[in-house]
């Protein structure tokens, strides 16, 4: 005899009666089931079925007496026989189990959990989109972790219930087609399920759980109040919660107006923040020892963008672990659109994208000032020193030394040496401007060079000599009277004109400085005055006043701020190269007898 069990919509069988016996047992048929035989009209409740759940009533052969009253059960004192302990129903599984166990039918399983459970992950993602990152970074990072690890748990289990449901859909009376491509559908979903974890989830969860850690990689950032509560240097990486705290020092110190970056990047939606808390406050950004990746969004929220001569600003594309290349360029739009409207031109935004993740683009100053990043490059009164960390200050002695200048005062003159040592420590401590700091250190070395000059070698009194007029003739394209001030014996203003010199030819000068020091030491240069020498510096003088008239007059007025600078600064240069002209020999005793004057 073949049994037919129906459930949910669903014809299964034929099963034997002990098999159908057995499901019984195991609870796969419950009391409300259909069920029907060859031998029966139509079907049935299993509980209606004698010897299923219920044991089938006692016959005692006698007829029942007419005034007879229904019977009722004795209570359960004896041991319940075999049947009696089957009539009990057995739980009933959860959906979420049937679909495990394969049990639903195959339309079901692949079509309405499919759909429902992809709905499900897809309302659970845009909820952790929604999240505020910098506000609760770890919070929102574990939500969308959870989200993460909820898909990839809801997936395993689509797949094994619609794997399983394929195996039983035949027996069920479906038709094999149906079956073997539903278990296709389930090879193609293991495969693309393995591609992802490889080269999205997992990465993405590891990117979270950093996070959650605390993300110490993008931790350690440091907050400098600088030049009397003016300006506020921004140091190291831009983790979460940088721009609350940054907020927390604008409060205290609503005098500051410019803000330092100086970072290698960080997290994109902080740095998204801190710009517009910059915006917000209309303060001013700048950058002394680079500004890249994330932080060139916070440096463009800047009103006045300034960068120090040789510092320069990175740019790339953002990357976050596991991202979508669909999701990385709906940022870099986003950040385009921001750029563009901070008054940078469209070709440069975009171009700043175009830079692998793993790379990095950094433009000149001279193409960031024309695409409108910055806005001009910093004077050395502008801004206080910045980039100044504790291992720089550990190793500030290190780095002097590496110039000639300061090995040689070191050597010869300790005293003055420690004064100097000193006074750039206390500079960079303080957040005093470049400018300050030359103005108090540069007078100090001067005087040092300036009076060792008329006892140095001829190379180095030549090579000063070549210096000098080489910053002239550099500042002279710039104004006279930088050209005037350079060599004036005013600190402040020679301190100012110093500070427009180029990087080269300041490096220069602590190259010759330190040869006129060390070849002084020796002693086996110095001055000789005398008629002959006194009747050559005539004689080019006399050669000057042909061609520049009463003008040569001026000579000696490099310190007088009522002379013409311009006239000032062309006459000290000719003189400088009619000496120069002369033989080196008498070129270098002639300008022993100058300076020694």
């Amino acid at each position: 005899m073949s049994w037919y069990i129906g459930r949910d919509g669903e014809r299964r069988g034929p099963f034997d009666e002990q098999t159908l016996t057995a499901m019984v047992a195991r609870g796969d048929v419950r009391p409300d089931d259909l069920v029907w035989h060859t031998g029966d009209a139509g079907w049935r409740a299993a509980r209606e079925v004698p010897g299923l759940f219920l044991p089938p009533p006692l016959e005692t052969g006698a007829p029942p007496r007419a005034d007879a009253r229904p019977q009722t059960r004795a209570p359960a004192t004896a041991a319940p026989s075999p049947q009696t302990a089957t009539a009990v129903p057995p739980p009933r599984r959860n959906y979420v189990r049937r679909h495990w166990d394969g049990d639903l039918s195959l339309p079901i399983t692949y079509w309405v959990n499919g759909i429902g459970s992809t709905l499900l992950v897809i309302g659970l993602g845009a909820l952790g989109a929604g999240l505020d990152w910098t506000d609760a970074p770890r919070m929102s990072a574990g939500v969308v972790a959870l989200v993460i690890a909820f898909a990839m748990v809801a997936t395993v289990w689509q797949l094994v219930g619609v794997w399983r449901s394929a195996d039983k859909h035949v027996g069920r009376g479906g038709l094999q087609v149906w079956a073997t491509l539903a278990k296709v559908a389930v090879v193609m979903g293991v495969l693309r399920t393995g591609v992802d974890l490889s080269e999205t989830t997992v990465p993405q969860l590891g990117g979270l759980l950093e996070i959650v850690r605390g993300d110490p990689q993008h931790s350690g950032y440091e907050l400098r109040v600088l030049r009397d509560a003016s300006e506020l240097e921004v140091a190291g990486p831009i983790g979460f919660g940088l721009s609350d705290e940054v907020q927390k020092i604008l409060d205290a110190h609503p005098t500051i107006t410019l803000v330092h970056l100086n970072s290698n990047g960080g997290r994109v939606e902080e740095a998204k923040k801190l710009a517009g808390l910059i915006t917000a406050r209309g303060l001013s950004t700048y950058s002394s020892g680079g500004c890249a990746s994330a932080c060139t969004l916070a440096f463009m929220g800047g009103e006045r963008r300034l960068l120090r001569p040789g510092a320069s600003l990175g740019f790339h594309a953002f990357d976050f672990p596991g991202m979508s290349a669909l999701d990385i360029a709906s940022v870099h739009r986003e950040v385009i659109e921001f750029l563009v409207a901070r008054g940078v031109t469209r070709p440069f935004a975009e171009r700043a994208f175009d830079t692998p993740s793993s790379s990095m683009w950094y433009p000149t100053a001279e193409e960031l000032i024309a695409a409108g990043v910055v806005t001009a490059e910093a004077k050395s009164d502008e801004v206080a020193l910045s980039g100044i960390t504790p291992s720089t200050l550990a190793t500030l002695e290190q780095e002097l030394l590496q110039f000639d200048l300061f090995a040689a005062l070191k050597e010869f003159e300790p005293e003055t040496y420690a004064t100097v040592l000193t006074a750039l420590r206390d500079g960079m401590q303080r957040g005093r401007t470049q400018l300050e700091v030359r103005q108090e250190v540069l007078p100090q070395v001067q005087k040092v060079y300036l009076a060792k000059l008329p006892y140095a070698s001829d190379e180095a009194v030549l090579a000063i000599s070549e210096l000098m007029l080489d910053e002239m003739v550099e500042l002279r394209q710039k104004s006279g009277e930088l050209c005037r001030d350079v060599l004036s014996e005013d600190p402040r203003r020679s301190a100012v004109a110093g500070g427009e010199l180029s990087a080269a030819i300041r490096a220069r000068e602590m190259t010759v400085a330190g040869a006129v020091i060390r070849s002084a030491a020796s002693g086996a240069y110095g001055p000789r005055p005398g008629a002959r020498f006194d009747a050559q510096i005539e004689q080019i003088v006399g050669e000057l006043a042909e061609r520049w008239g009463e003008d040569v007059a001026l000579l000696g007025e490099m310190d007088n701020p009522a002379a013409d600078a311009a006239k000032v600064c062309d006459v000290t240069m000719a003189l400088f190269r009619a000496v120069l002209a002369r033989p080196p020999a008498e070129a270098a005793q002639l300008l022993r007898t100058m300076y020694a004057g």
